[in-house]
């Protein structure tokens, strides 16, 4: 049956279009490319990887992928996002010159990892006091 043109892979005079599996797309890289560098090879591999998810009609590509902003997560979905607890340490980089915005972003950073902590206490025991507090905040 062949697979939609984006995610084909044409090589030479192939001219349909032609599922892989992993050991038929190394063998034809050792073939077409073979002074490829261990690298290059994994960054080829990833890409083939991660079009030919993209492309696959049986299950729902991910358009959103909220995580904590490791490299090995780019280029799998059309957006990233940090989760909250992530974003917190780029608040952590920040310094502030003026005496008055370093108080806030102090302010901040004790509010942030108050509310993670009492997150963390809560998946510990749940009460639905403690989730009405946390709720409000």
């Amino acid at each position: 049956m062949g697979c939609p043109p984006p995610s084909c892979v044409r090589w030479g005079g192939c001219r349909r279009a032609v599922d892989l599996d992993a050991d038929i797309f190394g063998a034809l890289l050792d073939e077409h490319v073979p002074r490829l560098g261990v690298q290059q090879r994994q960054h080829i591999l990833d890409a083939a990887a991660i079009g030919a998810y993209r492309v696959q009609p049986d299950l729902p590509v991910v358009e959103i992928l909220v995580c904590d902003d490791a490299p090995q997560f780019k280029g799998v979905t059309a957006d990233l996002a940090l989760c909250w607890v992530h974003a917190g340490r780029h608040f952590k980089k920040l310094t502030p010159v003026f005496a008055h915005h370093r108080a806030l972003v102090e302010a901040f950073l004790a509010d942030f990892w108050a509310y993670y902590h009492g997150l963390q206490a809560y998946r510990a025991a749940p009460t639905a006091v403690e989730r009405a507090r946390l709720d409000a905040a």
